[in-house]
């Protein structure tokens, strides 16, 4: 990953009217960041025990299993603070919840990717 946040900054932080313009420009800097994945999948941690008949087997396939979960939420939680770095303060805490980059972007595009009458009254008054 040697792309870092801080070199490829978005212009626009998300104010709830921008959406648009502002969600295509972080796809871009989360794809240059080799994280698109994030938006699209979760994973979720492994059980730590499933039906197995040799408890060895099943302990070193949890290990793997609970190796690559770990990774996979740090770099999770990275694509979180990138798109949470990209708003505006004030929508900080309806997100910051988010238990997934994936959830977070789709409660996004929830909120804000639909044209609503209601939006479109707002963009109209601007």
């Amino acid at each position: 990953m040697a792309t870092n946040i801080v070199s490829m900054p978005v212009n626009e932080k998300l104010d709830g009217i921008n959406y648009d313009l502002w969600s295509l420009k972080v796809q871009f800097l989360i794809n240059n960041i080799d994280m698109a994945e994030f938006l699209t999948a979760s994973m979720f941690a492994p059980a730590e025990r499933e039906e197995h008949g040799n408890d060895v087997i099943a302990s070193e396939q949890y290990q793997e299993k609970l190796k690559a979960y770990q990774t996979w939420f740090k770099r999770d939680q990275f694509a979180r603070y990138t798109l949470l770095s990209c708003m505006h303060d004030d929508l900080l805490g309806e997100f910051e919840d988010c238990p997934t980059a994936k959830d977070m972007w789709n409660h996004l595009k929830i909120l804000f990717g639909q044209t609503s009458a209601p939006r479109l009254c707002t963009l109209r008054l601007k």
